[in-house]
């Protein structure tokens, strides 16, 4: 997996980030890492997050499937890239991402997603296209990492 630097600034210092650069098709199926399988209220506390964040996820899905493709794309695309910051998806702080590296790929893909739309000046198909691509990614991996989740609380 590439990596890409970034530089952010805090209190005067510099400080490089590295963001994981996952594409859709990068996402793999992972198991569950020992974190998660061995404290059941982590597990817990990320199945509701993630069940709480479908409905933003498949909300977001649908008005990019209404999307009309005209000269008022652009303003309406505009207005749905807001969506995307992980934060808007996931409606908590998502502290146990680092808890599992499927979920932490998932959420790393989101958030370069956004960062790569937000600061964008002239949307393109393309845009749509790999907005759609990203979500659907996400939804698969939540609903696949819930289904494990639940196996493993009721073993």
């Amino acid at each position: 997996m590439a990596r890409q630097g970034s530089i952010r600034v805090y209190d005067g210092i510099m400080v490089e980030e590295e963001v994981a650069n996952v594409q859709p098709s990068n996402l793999r199926k992972s198991e569950l890492s020992f974190a998660l399988r061995t404290d059941p209220e982590v597990c817990e506390k990320v199945i509701r997050d993630l069940k709480g964040a479908i409905p933003n996820i498949q909300g977001l899905m649908d008005q990019l499937k209404r999307l009309k493709i005209n000269r008022n794309l652009e303003g309406e695309f505009s207005r749905l890239k807001w969506r995307l910051c992980k934060y808007e998806i996931m409606q908590c702080d998502c502290s146990w991402q680092d808890k599992d590296s499927e979920l932490r790929d998932a959420l790393a893909m989101l958030d370069m997603c956004y960062r790569t739309l937000i600061h964008k000046t002239e949307m393109e198909l393309n845009d749509v296209f790999y907005m759609r691509d990203v979500t659907k990614a996400l939804l698969e991996t939540f609903e696949h990492k819930i289904a494990q989740l639940q196996e493993l609380l009721t073993v």
